[in-house]
Order: C-alpha cells, then sequence, then structure tokens
C-alpha cells in the first residue's frame, strides 16, 4: 500500500492531529462502504485510513486501522496477512492501555478469527468486547459485536444460545432505538425460529422473514437483504414449496 517507509510525526506535532482527524475520516467512509457492500471501496478507504495512521504513530487510529486491515485482507485471500495485522492491532492496543480501543480491537480482529473457524479464541475476544461496550454504553459496537457472537454459535450448531444473544439484541433495540438493530433482532428471531420450531411454524418463518424484508427495501440494507431471501429458500424447501423457493 505505499511504497517507501513512512515516518510517524511526532506527538506535539500539529500534524499528528491532522493526520488522524484524516484517518477518522477514512475510517467513516470505510464503515459506510462495509454497510453498502462496496468491496473496492471499502479496500481504497482502509489503506487510506491505514497509511494516515501509520503516518500519525502510536494512536487509537493505529490500532483500529490495524484491525481493520485485519478484517479487510480475507477479502483478497490475503489470510496470513490478516493474521499479521491481527497481531499488530493487539500489540497497539495494549501499549495504549485504552479500554475502548481494546474493545474495538477485540471485536474487530474477531471478523478474521471467526472466518478461521478460531471458535474459542473468537467467542473469549467477542465476550470481553461484548463487556466492555456494555461498560462504555456504546450500543453501536455493542450491537456489532453481538451479532459477531452470533455467527459462532450457528456456525457450532449452538442454536439455543443463537437464539439468546438475538435476545439480548432485540433487548439493545428497545434501549437503543436503532432500526438496524431492530432489523438484526428480527431476523435473528426468524432464523432461530427456522432452526428449532417444528414444521407446523414455517408459514410463520415465512410471514415474519416477508415482513422484515418489506421494511429493509424501505431502508436499502442490501446486505440484510440477500441474507433473508437466503433464509425464506430454506423456509420454503422445508415446507416442500420449490416453486416459492425458485
Amino acid at each position: 500500500y505505499r511504497l517507501m517507509p513512512r515516518r510517524s510525526a511526532g506527538d506535539g506535532s500539529p500534524r499528528r492531529a491532522e493526520l488522524r482527524e484524516a484517518a477518522g475520516i477514512y475510517k467513516t467512509l470505510t464503515e459506510i462502504y462495509i454497510v453498502s457492500t462496496e468491496n473496492a471501496r471499502t479496500l481504497y478507504a482502509t489503506l487510506g485510513n491505514l497509511n494516515l495512521a501509520e503516518a500519525a504513530g502510536l494512536s487509537p487510529e493505529l490500532a483500529s486501522a490495524y484491525a481493520d486491515m485485519s478484517a479487510v485482507c480475507p477479502l483478497l485471500n490475503l489470510h496470513s496477512l490478516a493474521e499479521k495485522y491481527r497481531s499488530m492491532a493487539a500489540q497497539a492496543a495494549q501499549a495504549l492501555g485504552m479500554e475502548p480501543v481494546t474493545a474495538y480491537v477485540r471485536m474487530a480482529t474477531s471478523v478474521f478469527t471467526v472466518g478461521q473457524g478460531r471458535w474459542e479464541e473468537s467467542a473469549d475476544s467477542l465476550d470481553r468486547a461484548i463487556a466492555a461496550f456494555r461498560q462504555l454504553g456504546d450500543w453501536n459496537r455493542l450491537g456489532l459485536t453481538l451479532v459477531l457472537r452470533t455467527h459462532v454459535h450457528i456456525f457450532k450448531g449452538e442454536f439455543e444460545a443463537f437464539q439468546a444473544v438475538h435476545r439480548e439484541i432485540a433487548d439493545l433495540a428497545e434501549r437503543s432505538g436503532s432500526f438496524q438493530h431492530m432489523v438484526w433482532a428480527r431476523d435473528g428471531e426468524a432464523e432461530s425460529m427456522l432452526r428449532l420450531a417444528g414444521a407446523d411454524r414455517l408459514q410463520d418463518v415465512v410471514a415474519r422473514l416477508q415482513q422484515n424484508l418489506a421494511a429493509m427495501d424501505r431502508a436499502g440494507f442490501e446486505l440484510e437483504q440477500a441474507h433473508v431471501h437466503s433464509l425464506l429458500v430454506q423456509a420454503h424447501l422445508r415446507r416442500g414449496d420449490w416453486a416459492a423457493a425458485r
């Protein structure tokens, strides 16, 4: 992502503050592009964030930039590089000793470890991050971390635990008033029914998923829409409705 080693600005340098602010702007762009599933722009913004954060030197922005790189590198099949950035993020967070930064690093680097199937390591990091975000009152990142925790449960076939965490997300949605949290909670409720309920409840599952899809269509959540469509296919297939599944 760069041709020459970058020299960081000194702690007291006015440029350091400017670099940190600019890195934060690129990080915001990264989060926007992730939600809109624009992978090329996500990579561009993440690299821009990293370049600026490294120029600024050790800072919360640098730790989060390393963590974000660990999550983005697997998109390019760069798994060894993702592991390197995961380690660098953890080292930077430890050097800073700031709980919000440590919690974010644990959450963001878990995107990589969950994808690697490192269940116990991921669960430990996510549980610690969840506890920290609860204490900090950071509802946005708490919601993201709870969703990642459900991924560990579903991949391990722990459907009751998957359902329980989505109930926590539903409680969070009531407190935060976040539409995104509400969507996650509703999808989780429907998916829990799909995994745990009998055939007599499948029509209810389909109805709930269709309601969620309509709500998300108005909000324009493409990633969540794709997930709901995949759940609808599974529900229709379990009902033996091949035409609807197509």
